[in-house]
């Protein structure tokens, strides 16, 4: 049973944290040269081990039993117990007891709101979820208020000392001590700002409408109209799908970009009310950074400094020309998920435990994507359950073992540390860094032309990563500045150029608002520039485990070990460079060109690294 804590913090370890890889064709693969699994038939079966739930009470996922929440009455209990927190009548001992009759509706509150975000990614569509993931995410704001509500008061009341020692934690009094910021209007604001993040969820084929030929309805109706009509095979159906396909995404493409400038003005209001000069001095407090936004500013700048004119180095030297001769080798789902298991197995410590414990409950969804599934790839908590969760829709390539692997460093770091808060910058070093880790341990277990495919591919992602999430984290540092009047999609495409242009990539293709409308910009504000702290740190983990077996690993998990989550003061303490020292920055983008080439780009580097393929 969960302890009611602030629900507003909570959402961290809710958010998804979510693989950058996005997903291609969803056509079945053929099998890579030298695989010896027949074609179309997939003969490698998933292995699924048996395992404890290590006393956690974790339940099947397929046996999780779903009723949307009794959110009046969470609502309402919140409401009684804060008036009598106010009143000063009820012993603490009452109180507690008060507050404990709530945990089971709050705890069902939150494994709903993780549960749907699972179903809905699975299928938009879905006449079961898709409305009740859009209600919860309008519902959770007024949770949040009460919740907030109910600890100001706790902290002013007489009982105060308790409430921190006994019940909420360490640092409960200097948070809420201050009273109340979640007034009315701020609720409201933040209601206005669920409705806004699920609409953009749900638009799909099944709910967005377009007009062909003069006829009106969803893009879905209209496909199955024409299919009915002509037959699937023909070439008059095919050219139909295709034509409101195309209308679809101009519809879809300029209703996320009103939706964008929607939501900065919406956090702009949030930001004003609750007396933040910006909606980035907010979020940064919210998101647990211990770094200022100032930093992160400045770290895009030495990306673009350091790893713009690497990239272009190796794409016109090597990467271009390898990937004209070499397509991705194609794999299969099982076959993938078999070897990690594999090499986690093979580690030292928990890795392979938790990995089996995750098949074995059935917590992942790892297929094919298809209409209405979502791509890509993130990872969340089921509170009720005691569980993480992992969805991934599968390309059928290669490089799906890194996605998974991204995803299960996020798995693995939420399975240790439950349903506490962590910084988001440790958070992503979980994932990125076990992501490269297992790319090194797949070396000798793949074949050699696959690894050198795999790693070719991996440092380009990284590389591109570090370019692209600084584009979107410079777009976000100069909007959520902006004064509210300012705010329309005239003065946002101009950030959008200006920020393009200070990352060197080209204006002809990154001048248009439709550039930066990525899910995480419009539903997770101020988040990108996590996986540019965790990416640096991840490469020098990745190097270190290069240059001597073991080290790799022994770095990370001393930055990930349970504790006190001060993202700098862990990087001391596991012997690993800032991401926000200059030379830290260079030393690794450096690396990566030496591993591929053999020489180094920047020549003040030199040493003898053997990283190389």
């Amino acid at each position: 049973m969960m302890n009611i804590k602030s629900v507003l913090s909570f959402l961290i370890a809710l958010l998804l944290c979510a693989s950058l890889i996005a997903c291609g064709d969803a056509s079945d693969p053929a099998p890579s040269e030298g695989d010896n699994t027949p074609k179309n038939e997939e003969t490698v079966k998933l292995v699924i081990p048996e395992s404890e739930d290590f006393g956690r009470g974790t339940v099947h996922y397929s046996e999780l039993e779903y009723s949307y929440p009794d959110t009046e009455r969470l609502l309402d209990g919140l409401r009684s117990v804060t008036e009598a927190i106010k009143a000063g009548e009820q012993s603490f001992e009452a109180l507690i007891g008060m507050i404990r009759e709530l945990e089971e509706d709050y705890t069902h509150f939150l494994t709903s709101y993780s549960y749907l975000t699972v179903e809905n990614a699975k299928d938009s569509a879905s006449e079961l979820y898709s409305s009740d993931y859009a209600r919860i995410r309008e519902e959770y704001p007024l949770v949040s208020d009460l919740v907030e509500e109910m600890s100001v008061a706790a902290a002013a009341s007489d009982h105060a000392e308790r409430f921190e020692q006994e019940y909420f934690g360490e640092g409960f009094i200097e948070k809420y001590g201050d009273g109340e910021r979640y007034t009315d209007a701020v609720t409201a604001l933040l209601t206005k700002e669920a409705q806004l993040e699920a609409e953009f969820s749900g638009l799909s084929t099944e709910s967005v409408e377009i007009t062909y030929e003069g006829k009106t309805a969803t893009a879905a109706e209209l496909i199955d109209r024409y299919a009915k009509k002509y037959g699937d095979a023909s070439s008059k159906y095919k050219k139909a799908k295709e034509d409101c396909e195309r209308l679809y995404s101009i519809e879809v493409q300029a209703r996320t970009d009103g939706l964008l400038v929607e939501l900065i003005k919406v956090r702009r209001l949030i930001a004003d009310e609750l007396g933040y000069e910006s909606y980035t001095e907010y979020a940064y407090e919210l998101q647990g950074h211990d770094y200022s936004p100032e930093s992160a500013f400045k770290l895009t700048a030495d990306i673009a400094s350091y790893a713009v004119p690497v990239y272009q180095k190796l794409y016109h030297t090597v990467l271009n020309n390898y990937y004209a001769k070499h397509e991705a080798p194609k794999i299969y789902t099982s076959k993938m998920i078999n070897s990690l298991g594999e090499i986690y197995g093979a580690i030292d410590g928990d890795y392979g435990d938790i990995f089996n414990y995750m098949l074995h409950f059935g917590l992942f969804d790892v297929e094919r994507e298809k209409t209405n599934r979502e791509s890509g790839a993130f990872t969340t908590y089921l509170v009720g359950n005691a569980s993480p969760f992992v969805f991934m829709s599968a390309e059928g390539l290669i490089g799906d073992y890194m996605t998974l692997a991204h995803e299960f460093g996020h798995f693995r770091d939420m399975f240790i540390n439950g349903e506490e808060s962590r910084s988001l910058d440790l958070e992503e070093t979980a994932s990125q860094g076990l992501e490269l880790l297992t790319l090194k341990a797949l070396e000798g277990r793949i074949g050699e032309s696959e690894h050198k495919y795999l790693y070719y591919s991996e440092m380009e992602n990284m590389l591109l990563m570090l370019i692209f999430q600084s584009f979107y984290a410079r777009f976000e540092h100069y909007a959520y500045a902006l004064p509210y009047e300012e705010i329309t999609k005239e003065r946002l495409t101009e950030l959008v150029i200006r920020s393009a242009g200070e990352m060197k990539l080209n204006p002809e293709y990154y001048c248009e608002l439709s550039s930066v409308t990525i899910p995480h910009l419009l539903l997770y504000p101020l988040y990108v520039q996590s996986y540019l702290t965790s990416g640096i740190v991840a490469l020098e983990i990745f190097f270190a485990e290069c240059d001597k077996e073991g080290a790799g690993f022994t770095a990370y998990d001393a930055l990930l070990a349970v504790g006190d989550a001060d993202f700098e003061s862990r990087l001391f303490s596991a012997e690993l460079g800032s991401p926000f020292d200059e030379r830290s920055i260079k030393l690794v983008i450096d690396r990566v060109y030496f591993s591929i080439t053999g020489s180094h780009y920047y020549k003040d580097n030199s040493s003898d690294e053997e990283c190389s393929v």
